[in-house]
Formats: structure tokens, sequence, C-alpha cells
């Protein structure tokens, strides 16, 4: 019987052994589908993180493109009118001197208005003075 004890106890042991083996197996098996569940998760998060920030990046890239192409038409649109001015103020540089030539010769035909006038007094004054000598 000591045999059959011997035997019982190693059948006991053994099926311990291998509940202890099955459930470790199990428990590990398990543990590890866990994190591969969880691992997943986390990327399929970080999957729709990476897209949101792609989207993110192009629309970004939208936009400053379209700032950059009205900062171009500003910039465009601003030496436009830098030119336009500068033509104003030829434009007026011009008037300047064609009115200043005409108060010129506005002040010269005055002049020559008086002068023809003095000379038309000083001719009456001469023949008046030459028809009193032959008299």
């Amino acid at each position: 019987m000591a045999d059959q004890s011997i035997i019982d106890e190693m059948v006991k042991y053994g099926s311990g052994g291998m509940g202890v083996g099955i459930g470790g197996v199990g428990a590990i098996a398990g543990l590890r589908w866990f994190v591969t569940w969880l691992t997943g998760r986390l990327d399929a998060k970080q999957q729709r993180i990476d897209a949101e920030d792609h989207e993110l990046d192009l629309k970004w890239k939208a936009y400053r493109e379209a700032i950059e192409t009205r900062l171009g038409k500003v910039e465009d649109d601003n030496l436009a009118l830098r030119q336009e001015v500068e033509l104003c103020h030829a434009e007026k540089r011009g008037l300047e001197q064609r009115l200043a030539k005409l108060e010129g010769f506005a002040a010269g035909r005055g002049e020559a208005a008086q002068l023809g006038q003095v000379e038309s007094s000083l001719e009456a004054i001469t023949h008046h003075i030459e028809g009193q000598r032959t008299r």
C-alpha cells in the first residue's frame, strides 16, 4: 500500500502541477491577449491622432498659402499705388513749372503793357513838345 500512496501522491502533485501549469499558461495567454488588445487600442488611437495631425497640417498649409497669396496681392497693389503716387507727384511738379512760366509770362505781359502805355505817353508828350516848338 505504500506504493499506492506514493502513486496517489504523485498523481495528486502531478495533477496540481498540471493544473498550475495549465492555469499559468492560461494566465500568460490571457495576459498576452490583454496586452495585445491594449496596445492595439493604443495603436488605433495613435493612428487616429496621426491622421488628425496630418489633416491639421494640410489645412494649415492651405491657410498659410492663402495668406501668402493675399499678401503678395497686397504687396503688388501697394507697389502699384506707390507708382501712381509718384506719377501724381511728377505731374504736380510739371504743373508747378508750367504755372511758374505762365505767371512769368503774365507778369511780362503786364510789364509790356505798362511799357506800352509809357511809350504812348512819351510819344504824346514828345509830339506835344514838338508842336510847341514849331509854333
